[in-house]
């Protein structure tokens, strides 16, 4: 005969796995769905937490999976976005407009002055980001329990990587304006999808994260 799990039964579900190191609300929600499902099948089911200590070493293999699967897939749609953009005809000849145009400032400007102000607006959004990365708007209890929050963050410290290696760069190509004028304007370009694609995101998560918290309320 198939068991039926009451509501209580679901909340302390919850609380068993995140009192067993699975801390994000996200991450348990699709593994009790999982398991619920499971346990009501049972034709002989067990007591639950001796169905639970069973299932244990799966949740916790599913967990790591699900925070990998997480990562690569804000990574992957970050820069399936920015392709997107790097390839649309319209941004496309705008980039262009826009590099052959500062390639032009670069010839009537003080060429030290030039290149400190284009690197100070690259700059801009990376600072930005930053704040974000501080003050993102989601609160630190959604920061704290939902995976999507954590590695939505996280994707601004991709953009910002070419910081580290700026000083690796030999001087004479870093001041170049042939280097320099393409390298940021792409990398302008980058981060500013990363703010848009956070922004967005940003908002489908809000509602996620209510609509998880209101299963175990």
């Amino acid at each position: 005969m198939n068991t039926k799990l009451t509501r209580e039964d679901i909340r302390h579900m919850d609380t068993w796995l995140k009192n067993k190191g699975l801390k994000y609300m996200d991450i348990r929600y699709e593994l009790i769905d999982h398991l619920v499902e499971e346990y009501q099948q049972l034709k002989y089911a067990p007591d639950l937490e001796s169905f639970l200590l069973k299932r244990l070493m799966w949740c916790k293999k599913v967990d790591k999976q699900k925070q990998k699967a997480v990562n690569l897939g804000m990574t992957k749609e970050l820069f399936n976005r920015f392709f997107r953009v790097m390839t649309h005809p319209l941004w496309l000849c705008l980039l262009l407009f826009v590099v052959l145009g500062l390639f032009w400032l670069s010839t009537i400007i003080p060429i030290k002055f030039f290149r400190k102000a284009y690197f100070g607006l690259y700059l801009l959004p990376i600072a930005y980001q930053i704040y974000l990365m501080f003050f993102s708007g989601l609160g630190s209890k959604i920061k704290k329990q939902a995976i999507s929050a954590v590695y939505l963050v996280n994707i601004f410290t991709i953009p910002q990587l070419p910081l580290y290696f700026i000083g690796l760069i030999p001087d004479g190509l870093a001041h170049n304006p042939n280097f320099y004028i393409p390298v940021f304007s792409v990398g302008i370009v980058l981060n500013i999808v990363a703010i848009l694609f956070f922004y967005e995101k940003r908002s489908a998560l809000r509602v996620e994260f209510e609509l998880l918290n209101s299963q175990f309320s």
